[in-house]
């Protein structure tokens, strides 16, 4: 959604007959299927909802991130994925058989779609045989992330909308699922470190972004081994960023010796040197032992004060030190579920 349109993507599932016909006492079928995505855009004006254009495009979105509104024009990126099989049905036995064909390579694509939903530009045949991650614009450039066995960090120029070009395909172990503005030049990436395509733990990366057609890998660093497990990985709510604060705060559920801890992660980023982690942040849990902190846990920050809601406390912290001032109960979790218990009123830290 901008200022001035809604937009709203809506994946159809087609599987199409193209070729039907006899093959001695079996009638065969030849079926193509595809993803496709339906394109709305919902025209906002003067508090009034107008219908105005659609269209559909080959392939299917990640999120909400794969789609930018930019000087009136739409820009969003796909995966693009089909597959063919054939169905022998021999009807006098009521047999029927299906033999799927070798798959067709996964493929992804930019599209720039002009107010009036029709194409003005496009790239397609992106990375071959992997699907997007993660995507995100800003300004004229556009980044999506793919991965397979490596993850590409594909820059795209989308400064002439008619003609858009891809000016630098970064390739690095690992895959971001989130990618987030630093800053000027920078681009925050969170997501997986990988070795032979096997996940061995959550990463951090900083991009330099300042030239589009020489996209660098500042720094890097590893956020937990193997045994650990964050929301943010896929939900973007999970994660806390602020670039004049130089705050980037995520949850963490860490699985080691058969103990779980959870913790809140707050690190910072400083030109040279990388990331550093300024706090890890132990979360108060039920005292009956039993809490389930698999996901729900948001960071925010009003004033000097950190405040972290899971789903049974809310925890403040000095925004400084990081050291923890309040610990409030808000609910009381049980194995046979949640019963709310009353809420004390929690003045402000002093």
């Amino acid at each position: 959604m901008s200022a001035d349109n809604l937009y709203i993507g809506s994946t159809q599932h087609r599987d199409e007959v193209v070729d039907s016909y006899q093959d001695s006492v079996y009638t065969i079928e030849k079926h193509v299927g595809s993803n496709s995505t339906q394109l709305m855009r919902v025209g906002l004006s003067g508090g009034m909802l107008d219908a105005a254009a659609q269209c559909t495009i080959d392939g299917y979105l990640l999120n909400q991130f794969s789609l930018d509104e930019y000087q009136g024009n739409l820009r969003l990126v796909l995966t693009v994925d089909r597959f063919s099989y054939q169905v022998l049905r021999d009807d006098s036995h009521g047999v029927e058989n299906y033999q799927y064909d070798d798959p067709t390579p996964t493929t992804n694509a930019l599209y720039v779609l002009s107010p009036g939903m029709t194409v003005l530009g496009s790239i397609d045949g992106l990375a071959a045989d992997e699907r997007i991650y993660s995507a995100r614009f800003d300004g004229a450039v556009g980044y999506m992330v793919t991965f397979r066995q490596v993850d590409p960090l594909f820059a795209i120029d989308l400064s002439d909308p008619s003609n858009p070009k891809v000016t630098s395909e970064l390739k690095i172990p690992g895959f971001s699922t989130y990618l987030h503005p630093f800053g000027p030049g920078k681009l925050l990436g969170l997501g997986y470190d990988t070795v032979d395509g096997r996940t061995i733990g959550i990463k951090l990366s900083m991009f330099d972004v300042s030239d589009p057609f020489d996209v660098r890998e500042l720094h890097v660093t590893q956020v937990a081994g193997v045994s650990g497990y964050s929301e943010a990985l896929y939900n973007h709510k999970a994660v806390l960023v602020d670039v004049e604060k130089n705050i980037i705060g995520i949850p963490l559920n860490d699985y080691q010796n058969e103990q779980t801890s959870q913790e809140y992660l707050v690190y910072q980023f400083t030109e040279g040197e990388g990331f550093g982690i300024k706090g890890r942040l132990e979360l108060s849990t039920v005292e009956n032992g039993y809490y389930y902190g698999g996901g729900g846990i948001r960071g925010m920050y009003i004033g000097d004060y950190l405040y972290v809601c899971s789903g049974a406390y809310l925890d403040v912290f000095e925004l400084g030190s990081l050291i923890q001032v309040k610990s409030l109960q808000v609910s009381n979790y049980s194995n046979y579920g949640n019963v709310p218990i009353p809420i004390e009123p929690m003045p402000m830290p002093q």
